[in-house]
């Protein structure tokens, strides 16, 4: 028996299941893939920050 079911396992799903466990609920995360992250995780994509490095843009040629 599970006092809160998380359903989604991206940011916000692994945040809510976390802060709910430390309020002491029995939690349960549900996620339809084998990995936590969400969208950025399964697409892929890199660190979620600008190409920009302070002031100078890095050349992509």
């Amino acid at each position: 028996m599970y006092d809160v079911a998380v359903v989604g396992g991206g940011i916000s799903g692994c945040i809510a299941a976390i802060a709910a466990a430390r309020y002491g609920a029995n939690v349960i995360l549900i996620e339809r893939y084998g990995f936590l992250g969400g969208t950025l995780t399964a697409c892929g994509t890199g660190p979620m920050m600008t190409f920009h490095a302070g002031d100078v843009q890095p050349r992509t040629e």
